[in-house]
């Protein structure tokens, strides 16, 4: 029985080379797995972050864009009151508006 227990470590027989220790390996391999699931978890966070990073700058340009065409409005909504005084001006002085004026 002594002759099979050389080998058992081994994956072949026959072949040189040092003779495997099983818990070795054994050990190896669950310290690769461990290393293999922090970079996946790291690599994860990496995504999540950028994602979340996307989703505010998302926000904040809808917040400028909604700001601006407030903005806009209102001043085309001032313009416009600005045009509607010239023109009623221009009525009660009894001239019709020039085109200048309408816009």
């Amino acid at each position: 029985m002594g002759q099979l227990d050389r080998y058992r470590g081994r994956r072949f027989s026959s072949g040189g080379g040092s003779r495997r220790d099983p818990e070795r390996l054994n050990r190896q391999r669950s310290e690769n797995i461990r290393q293999s699931q922090r970079r996946d978890t790291a690599e994860i966070i990496k995504r999540r972050e950028a994602s979340e990073r996307a989703t505010q700058e998302r926000g904040h340009k809808a917040l400028r864009e909604a700001t601006t065409a407030k903005t806009k409005a209102a001043s085309d909504a001032a313009r416009e009151a600005r045009i509607g005084d010239l023109i009623s001006a221009a009525a009660l002085r009894g001239k019709n508006p020039t085109p200048e004026f309408v816009r």
